[in-house]
């Protein structure tokens, strides 16, 4: 939630099994730095970070990925409050002196509840402003096109819960 010149930090969230980590492997030039499974169970048990040099507009740019833990995890062992927690005091180490952006991850396969209580989760940690940095990013687009009931993502939205719009609202798009 701050600006410096050279580097450019952003912080993925979301739920379990979104593609948080793949989603961060794409940003990084499609290294694997992250590792991003298919599991039953969050893969990511705690925040980690990676960077890679990029050009935007003719300037250099140290990007900083931040990968979290997903909430709804189906290991008893990796609660929301642990994740909250593991969330809570790791990032801010991480993304010193703050945040550019927060990737809301979600996947285009579902909306739930679930999904609602993450960003009101992610709001807890960092405010109810986050949403003001916040860029809501879909994944599994694929499933999407195989789905009857939607034709696109632009459908998907307008069809969807009234939690998806608002955080689509509350992100400025």
């Amino acid at each position: 939630m701050t600006s410096s010149s050279n580097e450019l930090r952003i912080v993925l969230v979301g739920r379990t099994g979104n593609g948080k980590s793949a989603t961060g492997n794409s940003l990084l030039s499609g290294r694997a730095a992250f590792k991003a499974t298919q599991s039953a169970a969050s893969v990511t048990k705690v925040c980690c970070s990676e960077t890679n040099h990029i050009n935007i507009n003719g300037m250099n740019k140290k990007l900083v990925v931040v990968d979290t833990p997903g909430f709804f995890d189906t290991d008893p062992e990796n609660t929301n409050d642990m994740v909250k927690n593991r969330i809570s005091k790791q990032i801010f180490e991480m993304t010193s002196p703050g945040v550019h952006v927060f990737l809301f991850v979600l996947s285009s396969r579902r909306f739930t509840p679930e999904e609602k209580q993450t960003v009101d989760f992610i709001e807890s940690i960092f405010g109810t402003g986050v949403t003001q940095y916040g860029i809501v990013v879909f994944t599994h687009l694929d499933d999407l096109e195989e789905d009857e009931d939607y034709t696109n993502l632009d459908h998907f939205v307008r069809k969807g819960p009234s939690g998806l719009q608002e955080l689509i609202r509350k992100c400025g798009g």
